[in-house]
């Protein structure tokens, strides 16, 4: 993942200007920090520059998404996409690793349309609102000014920071299970089960 993304990189930010040099050393560096969910950036504002480089966007989110969901997930993928049996802990992992991305995604979409992405075209409003709401839960990497964020961008930002990722996974959190053991138990004491 982490060589595949660095090519991948190193080709845009190639095309975005840079040398060689700087841009094969900022692809991998860029690449591994991503898979690592580590968020660290070689330019001090993050990733700010490249908020209308899709494929530097997408290439990192998915990088980030990939290191955070665990190597376990990541291999039995696969068996999602052929519509077999998986374990119950794949399917908690996956379910709600996309219920919180598409959280994200529509509370920075709602929240920030006219805020931190309204200087940006439709297209990169919806790339970078995407990106964030993979990055904010474990990378730290950036492509908006947090300081100026809407208050409730910056609550569902902190609950979604507070979850992370997955167990076995490169992110940080209580984890996406937790969250997911958390909610099943608050359903049950409702329906009293």
């Amino acid at each position: 993942s982490e060589i595949i993304g660095g090519l991948i990189l190193t080709g845009a930010f190639l095309y975005n200007g840079d040398s060689m040099n700087m841009a094969i050393w900022r692809g991998f560096f860029t690449s591994i920090s991503a898979f690592c969910n580590a968020g660290f950036a070689l330019q001090s504002d993050s990733m700010m520059a490249y908020q209308s480089s899709g494929l530097i966007l997408h290439t990192v989110a998915l990088l980030v998404f990939l290191g955070g969901i665990s190597p376990g997930i990541v291999v039995s993928l696969p068996r999602l996409v052929r519509r077999q049996k998986m374990s119950l802990q794949q399917r908690v992992v996956i379910i709600a690793n996309v219920a919180l991305i598409l959280v994200g995604f529509m509370a920075y979409l709602a929240f920030e349309w006219g805020g931190q992405l309204g200087d940006m075209s439709y297209l990169d409003r919806i790339n970078n609102a995407w990106f964030q709401s993979i990055i904010i839960r474990t990378a730290g990497f950036s492509t908006i000014d947090f300081g100026g964020l809407h208050p409730a961008t910056i609550v569902i930002t902190l609950g979604l920071m507070f979850v992370g990722g997955s167990p076995g996974g490169t992110a940080g959190g209580i984890r996406v299970t937790t969250l997911a053991v958390i909610v099943a138990a608050i359903i049950s004491a409702l329906k009293g089960r």
